[in-house]
């Protein structure tokens, strides 16, 4: 389930590492997501209109945003844009694109792509 994968990660973004290996959990956390995103575009292919896929597109491109803060994070800064980029577009593409929690995370990848 995408909403466990994002507890995980926050449980994991919230570790601090040792010095000498600084983005341990962060690299844990970035599989947690990439698996998360894998699971939903196999659903995606199994149903791949009407509300459900909406919702699944949605979720795919707020886990891309997760995944781009977590390359920024870890200093991997050309990935981390590609992310920002492909989540942008599935925001932009998405008809839930108004409602006020996908529109947010909108914003949050205009910003950190303003960072960049």
């Amino acid at each position: 389930d995408a909403e466990d994968a994002i507890k995980r990660y926050d449980e994991l973004w919230a570790v601090e590492d040792p010095e000498e290996n600084p983005y341990k959990s962060k690299y844990v956390a970035r599989e947690v997501l990439e698996m998360a995103v894998k699971e939903l575009e196999k659903l995606l292919s199994d149903a791949p209109q009407g509300e459900v896929a909406d919702r699944a597109h949605e979720m795919i491109a707020r886990l891309l945003l997760y995944l781009g803060k977590n390359l920024y994070f870890c200093e991997e800064v050309p990935q981390a844009e590609k992310y920002f980029n492909r989540s942008l577009e599935r925001y932009l593409r998405s008809p839930l694109r108004l409602a006020p929690k996908p529109f947010c995370h909108i914003l949050d990848v205009l910003n950190q792509l303003g960072m960049l």
